[in-house]
């Protein structure tokens, strides 16, 4: 198991989501990159920062479908399963660490069916040893997308697309149909790799 400093996981839970400063994005991205750290917990923080993917849409991917497909030209996930709200059903191009992702997803789906309390716990772990601040809990990743999104000009409907918010001008349902092979060289895929490109450009 990785080593993290203590962190005070209920008063974490119970704060508010605050967003990531850029510096603590940055560091939070550079320590990612560490083989110090297990790789599930790492690439879990990613998708929750890059997607907005929530523990129980990572848990519930299955390596083996073909929503998944991240050797294509444009790396992307579906997400087409069981969601909270129709809207969360979205393409997600993976634009940070791309190769790190690729490696460690299959350890990121495994961590995220661990118990509630295990992801809460060793996100809030991760957090703390990135940033040194102890109130960042999941949460405040998908909090932090949208504010990267607006800080960099995004349009609400791209951005909805990718984190799963309502908004007209979405990907269509029936898209996500096509499964990933058939999505990988679409200009709507594409359109959403350019958005994300824009939204994380000070983390690339």
């Amino acid at each position: 198991m990785p080593k993290f400093p203590k962190v005070d996981i209920t008063r974490s839970i119970r704060g508010r989501a605050k967003p990531l400063t850029v510096t603590h994005q940055k560091q939070l991205v550079q320590l990612c990159q560490s083989d110090d750290i297990g790789i599930g917990i790492r690439v879990t923080a990613l998708l929750y920062l890059q997607g907005g993917m929530m523990y129980s849409e990572i848990a519930r991917l299955d390596i083996d479908q073909q929503l998944i497909n991240l050797n294509a030209g444009v790396p992307h996930l579906i997400i087409d399963g069981d969601t909270k709200t129709k809207d969360r059903k979205r393409i997600v191009p993976i634009v940070l660490q791309p190769e790190l992702v690729k490696a460690g997803l299959e350890a990121a789906i495994l961590h995220c069916r661990k118990s509630h309390s295990h992801r809460y716990k060793y996100m809030a772990k991760l957090l703390k040893e990135a940033t040194g601040e102890s109130y960042y809990h999941g949460h405040a990743l998908r909090h932090t997308l949208r504010l990267n999104a607006q800080n960099n000009g995004v349009q609400d409907s791209e951005l909805a697309a990718i984190g799963g918010w309502a908004s007209s001008g979405r990907v269509s349902t029936s898209m996500l149909g096509y499964g990933a092979e058939g999505l990988s060289s679409s200009e709507s895929v594409l359109s959403l790799q350019r958005a994300s490109l824009n939204i994380h450009r000070h983390l690339l």
